[in-house]
C-alpha cells in the first residue's frame, strides 16, 4: 500500500505532544462513524503511488458486449482503450478517473 505521508512530504515530529490533537480529533471523528454518528469529515486526496498502482484494463470485444462504460463521463468503451479499475471494481477512462480524483471534493457526508 502506498505511504501517503511519504508521498505528501510529511515528516513525524517523533514526539507526541499538544500539536498531536488533530490526530487525536481524526481518531475520534471515525470511532463516532463507526459507532453510527452521522458526521461530515476531511479525507485526504489519493497519493500519486496509490492512483498509479491501481490495475488497468484494456478493453475487449467481450466487454463492448457487455455495454461497459467510463463511470465518469459515461461514454462507452472502445476496444484498446485502457481503464482503471478502483478497489471498489468501477472501471473509468485513465483521464477521467486522474481528473475525477483531483476534483472530488475534500469532504464526504458519511451515512451509517
Amino acid at each position: 500500500m502506498a505511504d501517503y505521508f511519504e508521498d505528501m512530504g510529511h515528516e513525524p515530529t517523533g514526539a507526541e505532544g499538544p500539536n498531536d490533537f488533530a490526530k487525536h480529533y481524526k481518531r475520534l471523528q471515525v470511532l463516532a462513524i463507526m459507532n453510527g454518528i452521522d458526521m461530515e469529515i476531511e479525507v485526504p486526496e489519493a497519493s500519486k503511488r496509490a492512483i498509479a498502482a491501481l490495475p488497468e484494463h484494456v478493453i475487449v470485444e467481450a466487454d463492448i458486449k457487455q455495454e461497459l462504460e467510463c463511470a465518469v463521463c459515461k461514454q462507452p468503451a472502445e476496444i484498446d482503450e485502457k481503464y482503471k479499475v478502483l478497489p471498489c471494481k468501477h472501471e473509468f477512462h485513465e483521464e477521467c478517473v486522474l481528473l475525477w480524483l483531483k476534483k472530488v471534493n475534500n469532504h464526504i457526508y458519511v451515512h451509517i
